[in-house]
């Protein structure tokens, strides 16, 4: 959990006490659309590692699952820098992760009007998880069928 995610949490279970139902439905939805892009983010970067490893020859494996683990946090730390990449067509901008102080705009919106945007955000972002599974295991299928082809020729 990055140092953002735990300060916002921070923030808003300050201010949880003082909620009405209304309030307590947009926190829950935004916990949710925040663990969504952290979904997102994890599909896209295994996405991108098969098809990276599909095109180039089979890597060696790591001497010990700490070089795995420390070799993946190094790319987790670059995703936060793909900025427009990340961003999806279905999913509605949401200001509040470019910046701490724009969080306090959302108070200005009316609370039916964040609940709409915030369920259009997480349909978006369920139907973009389906898609990129649905994409990962095309291409790795498609990769091991290659993989098998290429074996069936040399024997």
């Amino acid at each position: 959990m990055t140092d953002y995610y735990k300060w916002r949490i921070t923030c808003e279970l300050s201010r949880y006490q003082a909620m009405d139902p209304v309030q307590h439905q947009i926190l829950a939805l935004n916990t949710k659309v925040d663990g969504l892009y952290e979904t997102i983010e994890r599909l896209n970067l295994k996405l991108s590692q098969v098809l990276a490893s599909s095109d180039s020859p089979p890597h060696p494996e790591p001497e010990s699952p700490g070089e795995f683990v420390e070799e993946n946090l190094l790319i987790a730390d670059r995703v936060e820098d793909w900025g427009d990449f990340m961003r999806h067509k279905d999913v509605l901008g949401d200001d509040s992760h470019s910046s701490p102080t724009q969080a306090s705009s959302e108070a200005h919106i009316a609370p039916e009007l964040q609940i709409q945007r915030l369920t259009a955000q997480l349909t978006a972002a369920y139907n973009r998880i389906a898609a990129l599974e649905e994409q990962l295991l095309s291409r790795t299928d498609f990769a091991q069928r290659n993989h098998h082809l290429i074996s069936d020729r040399r024997r």
